[in-house]
Parts: C-alpha cells; structure tokens; sequence
C-alpha cells in the first residue's frame, strides 16, 4: 500500500495571494436587449457580468470573444469596452463597483469565462441583485459580502493549477457549505469530512495544505470578520452578534475575538 503524505506533496504557497477592497457597489442592475446594437465606453467602474440568456460580442484590451449563456465577463475600470449584439435577444445581470487604489489589490481575474459550475454563480448574482434593490437594513454590507464571495470563486477556479485540482474538489463540497453556512450551522469536522466522503484526518490535512490554515480556524476568520461588520455598523447586543455570527456562546465568541484582535468586542466597536 502506497501512502500519501499530503502535507509534503501539496506546497501551502501555490495560490497567488490576493486582495480587494471595494468601496462601494455603484449599481446592480438586470438587463435585457434585443436586435441590433453597439455598445462602446470608457469605464467609470469595475464591471462584473454574467450571460443568462444569448450572446454578445466583447472587445476589451483589444482581445475578443464570443460571449454566452452562463458566461462571466469582467472590465477593469478604466478599460475601453466595445461590445455588440450577437444573438436575438440577451440578458444578463451587470454589477458595477469600486475598489479602492491601494498596494495590497492584487486581485487578477479573467476577462472572459466559462464556468465549469454555472449554477452557484447565478445564484450569488441573483442575490446579489435582490439584496441591492431591497434597500433593506445592512443590504450595502450584503451587496458587497455576496460580490467578495464572487471574486473569491472566481480567483479559487481560475488559479487552481491543473495538478491541484483534484485536492480542492475533494473537499469544495464542504468548502462550498461552509461559506454559506457558518454564520447559521454549528460545523463540524466529522460532518463536512462525511459531506466529502472522506476521513477527518483526511479532511483536515487537505484542508490545511489548501488553504494554510485549519477548518476551525477558517469558519471562526468567516465568523469573526462578520462581527466586525456588526460590530462596526449596527447597535446590536455582543450577544446578538455573538448568534448572528454563529458562535455557539457569546462568551467563546468574546474569548475568540480577544485572541484574533487583542481587544475585547465591546472595546473594538468604542475604538471605531
């Protein structure tokens, strides 16, 4: 029998750091278009789209390509972008946002691309759209929550080299939950290694060799960078967030905090 140590096989440093901070979403909007048309600018703002019907023909930094249903087309802002009908009728919903200029945006997607899984994409623009319009409590934060979570899946996909592959889609199924789970769902390890068919030991070693860190302390990062966002922008009770954010008790959750930003909650939002 042949053993795999995976902590030596797989190198920690084989994803491209990467780093955003947006300022703002400038708009989310659901468009449709039909006949014939042309389409040409200068862009005032990142722009993020998704094809949920039809095709296009788009020119940017003088490369072009054919467009199509469940494909994602990205324009840096400042970028001239040229594109044209190329099918009777198109939708597609359009995120436009900033960033801030900064060092630390080292965030590089493609231009054009086809995902391999269209479905949780759909899913994460439709929200994306539904929470902007809204206008309810907090949707700003939601907006730009669900937008990190794109470019965060987008960046996972496209830099994943070929040899890896097999390692992340191991556990994506579990990575996938957690992401939306972890502010809801008490996680545990035997249950997402079981989600991937896998042992725990396996779970967590691929895990770690993955993303640097271990799952515990991943969902508790998620958990925590959440809090900080409430802690920040809502008056809500240390215990309230301590639920919203999932922690099973708000005196882990204020234990937890101390030891990832060296100051209590309480402390933290009186600092802002």
């Amino acid at each position: 029998m042949i053993v795999i140590n995976i902590e030596q096989e797989v190198s920690t440093n084989y994803l491209p750091d990467a780093d955003i901070a947006i300022s703002g979403v400038y708009m989310v909007i659901s468009q449709t278009a039909s006949g014939s048309w042309k389409h040409r600018s200068i862009e005032a703002h990142d722009r993020l789209m998704m094809i949920t019907k039809g095709s296009l023909k788009a020119t940017i930094m003088g490369k072009t390509e054919i467009v199509k249903t469940n494909d994602i087309l990205y324009v840096p802002k400042n970028t001239i972008y040229q594109s044209q009908s190329n099918s009777a009728a198109l939708e597609h919903i359009c995120i436009l946002y900033d960033s801030i200029d900064m060092p630390t945006n080292n965030l590089n997607i493609n231009y054009f691309y086809t995902p391999g899984s269209h479905n949780k994409y759909i899913k994460l623009f439709e929200s994306c759209q539904q929470e902007y319009w809204s206008k309810s409590f907090g949707y700003k934060l939601k907006t730009k929550s669900l937008l990190y979570d794109i470019l965060r899946h987008l960046h996972i996909e496209q830099y994943v080299p070929k040899n890896m592959s097999k390692y992340y889609h191991s556990i994506k199924v579990a990575i996938e939950y957690i992401n939306d789970s972890y502010s809801t769902e008490q996680l545990s390890i035997e249950h997402l290694a079981k989600m991937c068919g896998i042992t725990t030991t396996h779970f967590s070693r691929t895990f770690k060799a993955m993303y640097s860190t271990t799952p515990v302390k991943y969902i508790n990062n998620l958990r925590l960078e959440k809090a900080c966002a409430l802690l920040t922008h809502t008056n809500l009770s240390i215990a309230e967030i301590s639920d919203q954010c999932g922690f099973a008790d708000s005196s882990y959750f204020s234990k937890t905090f101390k030891s990832a930003y060296g100051q209590s909650p309480a402390n933290y939002r009186n600092s802002k």
